[in-house]
């Protein structure tokens, strides 16, 4: 007689941890996820204009945040936080909320507009914590356009065509 498989045990477990441009709410409750990124170019934000002292002047760019857990073993009320780590390894506090799991194959899904830093180019690590076990860390990389949009266009050089 063959052994019966034990029920694998643990949780809960990452599905998802991404960010993305915009998330589509569809009739039938199913949202679609549009331009997930794990990059995004932006303009050097000029510092001299940044307010000191001001921790929410700095500059920032909006995007959506989407995580999706599945319960496993795990139920009940939990804290889920997730902190920004910048490419200076500085930690900045962020979404703290608590949340509901109802064991087994149930999940969450938390997604919405959060304002990411870009007051450095780099390497953004975004780490997602439930009741202060790390669960998973979200990458996102900071990269600064060449050449900001009030620039005239660069002059063209060469030789000249005859005509």
């Amino acid at each position: 007689m063959a052994k019966a498989k034990k029920k694998p045990t643990g949780g809960p477990y990452v599905a998802a941890a991404f960010f993305c441009e915009k998330v589509i709410e569809e009739k039938d409750n199913v949202p679609t996820f549009v331009r997930v990124m794990d990059i995004v170019t932006v303009e050097r934000p000029n510092m001299n204009d940044v307010p000191t002292g001001d921790p929410n002047a700095t500059p920032a760019v909006l995007l959506n945040v989407v995580l999706m857990l599945k319960s496993g073993d795990t139920k009940g009320e939990r804290n889920l936080r997730v902190d920004t780590i910048t490419p200076n390894e500085e930690r900045v506090k962020g979404m703290d909320q608590v949340v509901t799991l109802l064991g087994e194959e149930m999940g969450i899904t938390i997604r919405g507009p959060v304002p990411h830093p870009v007051h450095q180019e780099g390497l953004y690590w975004h780490e997602v914590r439930l009741d202060g076990k790390v669960l998973t860390r979200i990458p996102l990389r900071v990269v600064y356009s060449q050449q900001k949009k009030d620039d005239p266009p660069p002059a063209k050089t060469g030789a000249k065509g005859k005509g």
